[in-house]
């Protein structure tokens, strides 16, 4: 008969690592934007504060606390439903001349996509049970 075990000391992986970078990644796009000049931003916009704090506790706390990626899947999905929502990213995707802020949109989306896709596999391992003989 087989035992379910928790491992108890992991330590973040490379998927881990990728996932709280890319969270970083896509606040630098968001502050990209921001400092280009790009209307409709807050006077302090959240999204890099939200992605950053997500982002820093993946590096902190992930490897102890196996609910925390929940809290950066929940962040990279609430950015990317408010950016899609506000509806002005095909404009500047589609505007190359304008260059800081098609830099800023590519920069934060592919961030966004890369860390909700990692945040899901670093859940999908973190609750996986280990099965030891």
């Amino acid at each position: 008969m087989k035992e379910m075990v928790i491992e108890k000391n992991r330590t973040l992986n490379w998927v881990g690592k990728i996932h709280a970078v890319s969270l970083f990644v896509a606040a630098l796009g968001i502050l990209i934007l921001y400092f280009s000049g790009v209307p409709g931003f807050p006077l302090i916009p959240p999204g890099p504060i939200i992605l950053g704090i997500a982002g820093i506790l993946v590096f902190t706390l992930a490897s102890r606390w196996k609910w925390i990626p929940f809290i950066s899947v929940l962040a990279g999905l609430f950015i990317s439903f408010g950016t899609i929502i506000e509806g002005s990213i095909w404009g500047r995707l589609t505007n190359i001349s304008d260059f800081a802020p098609f830099v800023g949109t590519l920069i934060q989306g592919l961030g966004l996509v890369v860390a909700v896709i990692t945040g899901l596999i670093v859940l999908a391992k973190a609750f996986r049970p280990i099965e030891t003989v």
